[in-house]
């Protein structure tokens, strides 16, 4: 007879979760430095798309990209973007100051792990 009581069984073995590598997604408890750019890329009678800010963090950074619509033809516009799938989603590539380029390859677009936001104003948001 001992004097302890006998341990509980270990806790079984849990199943490790995945997650995106260090370079495909923000510093895991940083806050970024956000770069206010407020560059408008492209504006006609029904769209408006602008970049706001690019979020920066010690191993990359991401870009706030807003899309406003004309609130009399949102609807419209937003069915068209939407039945075209990703590939109507607007694509971004950048140039680094070493020549680099990123998000220029069809492959590359990140389009089906966006975040879509939408609210009832006629805007849409993606961040990625």
């Amino acid at each position: 007879m001992s004097f302890f009581e006998p341990l509980p069984p270990p806790p079984p073995e849990r199943e490790q979760q995945w997650a995106p590598p260090a370079w495909d997604r923000p510093s895991e408890g940083i806050l970024p430095a956000a770069l206010p750019v407020n560059a408008l890329l492209y504006q006609n009678d029904d769209v408006a798309v602008a970049i706001d800010r690019l979020d920066v963090y010690p191993n990359g950074f991401s870009i706030s990209l807003v899309i406003l619509f004309n609130p009399h033809k949102a609807r419209e516009i937003s069915a068209v973007v939407h039945r075209g799938g990703p590939h109507m989603w607007p694509r971004i590539g950048v140039r680094f100051a070493d020549g680099t380029t990123a998000g220029r390859s069809p492959g590359s677009a990140a389009c089906s792990r966006w975040r879509r936001t939408t609210t009832a104003s006629p805007s849409n948001r993606c961040y990625g």
